[in-house]
């Protein structure tokens, strides 16, 4: 009996050691996640317009592996469309006919119009807490779609958006500023912000892991 009173007190003495070891963790991941000055915003949280945007291309061999998203870009809350595609170049078998196309739409004047951005993949948005400017991030990898052919690893790009410009004759470009002071500083902070989602599970591709790599390197002036 006394020998299992004494193993009694050594589990319960281990246990609440092991409590405050997590309890410990948790406080610093807290400390770590409120002393980031930036936040991950959710472009997908946006108000989509009333009129259905037309199809997706049709899969074919010509098309394939399209793929779209709704996405606030201008912080209106109002949606505007990414969509992205593969296409062979006048349905050439070559590997290097092969392209990346996109079609960019916004919902203007009752009906759904193309615009021009300077995005090469789906952006990334952080916003800075203390004044809540928000910051889009152009960081595209290979392992984003798996073809090194289609998508290369392009060198991080940070923007802020002032609008939209229109001009007649011409579609709507969504006027964007790139930044280069505290570039460095905001790379590193959306890497930190995307660790979470950079889990095996999460990211069987590998891109979001591949995208860590890219924005550490580039801010510390690795690659450019």
């Amino acid at each position: 009996m006394k020998k299992m009173r004494i193993l009694d007190v050594l589990q319960i003495g281990l246990a609440v050691c092991l409590g405050l070891v997590a309890a410990d963790n948790t406080r610093a991941a807290s400390v770590e996640a409120d002393t980031n000055p930036y936040v991950l915003v959710d472009l997908a949280a946006c108000k989509k317009p009333p009129l259905a945007p037309p199809a997706l291309p049709a899969t074919s061999y010509e098309q394939y592996d399209a793929r779209r998203r709704f996405v606030n870009l201008d912080g209106s809350g109002q949606c505007v469309l990414l969509d992205f595609w593969i296409e062979r170049l006048g349905g050439s078998p070559s590997a290097g006919m092969r392209v990346l196309e996109h079609r960019y739409l916004r919902f203007t004047g009752g009906k759904w119009q193309p615009f021009v951005a300077a995005f090469t993949w789906y952006p990334y948005a952080l916003k800075e807490r203390t004044t809540g400017k928000v910051y889009l991030v152009d960081a595209p990898t290979e392992e984003d779609l798996g073809d090194f052919m289609v998508l290369k690893t392009g060198v991080p790009r940070v923007f802020t958006t002032a609008g939209w410009i229109s001009e007649k004759g011409f579609n709507d470009s969504l006027a964007l500023q790139e930044v280069t002071a505290g570039r460095a500083e905001i790379l590193l902070a959306l890497a930190r912000r995307l660790e979470p989602h950079a889990t095996p599970a999460r990211d069987p591709r590998g891109a979001e892991r591949a995208r860590i790599r890219l924005l550490r390197e580039a801010a510390t002036g690795k690659s450019p």
